[in-house]
């Protein structure tokens, strides 16, 4: 979806969203230790970013419906036909890439017509039972951990499909469909804030202080978070349960949206706006050459080797560039539109982005 200046910060959000997936989608899926990774644990900085990244696909499906050019018919139809795409795509890795933003994405997009223009009574009262089922299923006896690559079709059974299909602890639809609501909701507010601190984000402070005081508690609750971490540097590896992290993430996500949307509010040189929506524009098909070049790597690498936190870092930010590159090149040499983004157009003959 094309927007004009005043909007830009939706496509900065969108790059800082799709960087920060990036490498966490490496960091969790090549690391080597993904069994390490809890259903009920977070980490508070990483999994920030694909809490945004859900938040601004509900943002932008709310921007587009206030587009009176387009009518709602034909945009549910685009939704359906899109988050069909992501799904399918989505689908091809979903044995080797457990960190699969494509088909979660498809997923809400695919669901978003049967709920998308309720009123604002309605969607709050959603995203409140969002986050209570979510913390339901996490007591659920249902085995997580042997679902991170993949159904396994020779043993799988009713409790295995409903446990991936709903929560398996990572990019299922649950619980990151509470952000994708959230970014609904915040889609009908004010975009333009007046003030680094508009009162919404006073709010959205209040609630994420109140987060962490819900997080002493469920401490207390669910007990002593265990010590291994995946991420060892400093900040990165604060964990959450996921209570608090469903409150504190999408009270964050509400504050840097208010505080992005008002730092690019003004006018940007016509070289940096045609970079920033390209990039933006590509984020499907970028997250796709990361996770088909990730997924030759780890099929013929010892992973080993990856268990240290310098060797993965750079081979994060080597495997982002490289996919940045070829997004770049397709751009250039083949087509303004890459890939993904293509198929998305031609299934729902749409020339909205």
């Amino acid at each position: 979806m094309s927007r004009s200046n005043g909007l830009i910060g939706i496509d900065i959000a969108y790059i800082i969203a799709l960087i920060g997936c990036l490498f966490a989608s490496i960091i969790f899926g090549i690391g080597g230790r993904l069994h390490m990774l809890s259903h009920d644990h977070y980490y508070l900085i990483m999994d920030f970013f694909p809490a945004l990244f859900f938040f601004l696909n509900g943002l932008t499906v709310t921007l587009t419906m206030r587009d009176r050019r387009i009518s709602s018919r034909r945009l549910l139809s685009y939704l359906g036909k899109r988050g069909m795409i992501l799904v399918l795509v989505g689908l091809l890795f979903i044995k080797v890439w457990p960190l699969n933003l494509l088909f979660a994405s498809g997923i809400f997009y695919l669901i978003a017509p049967f709920f998308a223009q309720w009123n604002n009574i309605i969607l709050r009262s959603l995203l409140v039972v969002v986050w209570l089922l979510s913390i339901v299923l996490i007591n659920f006896d249902v085995p997580t951990t042997t679902l991170y690559s993949g159904i396994h079709l020779g043993g799988a059974n009713f409790k295995h499909l409903f446990s991936f299909l709903l929560f398996n602890g990572h990019y299922s639809p649950l619980p990151w469909f509470m952000f994708f609501v959230a970014g609904l909701i915040y889609g009908r507010s004010d975009l333009r804030p007046r003030g680094i601190m508009p009162p919404s984000s006073l709010v959205a402070i209040l609630f994420m202080l109140a987060a962490v005081g819900l997080e002493g508690y469920s401490t207390k609750v669910y007990g002593v978070k265990d010590k291994e971490d995946i991420l060892s540097l400093v900040g990165l590896n604060i964990k959450f349960y996921l209570p608090a992290f469903l409150i504190f993430a999408t009270a964050l996500c509400f504050l840097v949206m208010n505080v992005v949307n008002y730092l690019f509010r003004s006018s940007l040189s016509k070289s940096r706006l045609a970079l920033i929506h390209s990039v933006s524009g590509s984020k499907y098909s970028i997250y796709f050459f990361v996770m088909f070049f990730g997924s030759i790597i780890a099929s013929i690498t010892n992973t080993i080797i990856f268990r240290d936190k310098w060797v993965i870092f750079f081979f994060a930010l080597a495997l982002i560039s490289f996919s940045l590159y070829i997004s770049y090149i397709w751009r250039k040499r083949i087509s303004q539109t890459t890939p993904i983004e293509w198929m998305i157009k031609k299934v729902s003959s749409s020339t909205k982005k």
